[in-house]
């Protein structure tokens, strides 16, 4: 599957909003499969991950494909971490 341009965006706007923070090391506690459905909770749209992943090459976060797989981890804070601080504002 392709990406689409509104998936992009809309990642991208998720991120920009304190969603996704960076880290220094690739986080292999999940994938970007599973970080798409955070977007999908929080947006309240369909994203597909070929779309999470471009958005988050173009945001800038370091990107490893696992083997094999469309897959990907990235450089970025377990979501529950990030989910609590930010909902604790």
């Amino acid at each position: 599957m392709a990406s689409v341009p509104d998936e992009v965006e809309l990642v991208m706007k998720w991120a920009r909003e304190g969603y996704a923070q960076e880290r220094k090391t690739i986080n292999k506690r999940i994938t970007s499969y599973g970080l798409k459905h955070y977007v999908e909770r929080t947006m309240r749209k369909y994203v597909c991950n070929d779309s999470f992943v471009e958005a988050m090459l173009k945001l800038g976060f370091k990107g490893q494909r696992l083997e094999n797989s469309e897959f990907y981890f990235f450089n970025i804070k377990t979501p529950k971490d990030v989910y609590d601080i930010h909902n604790s504002v």
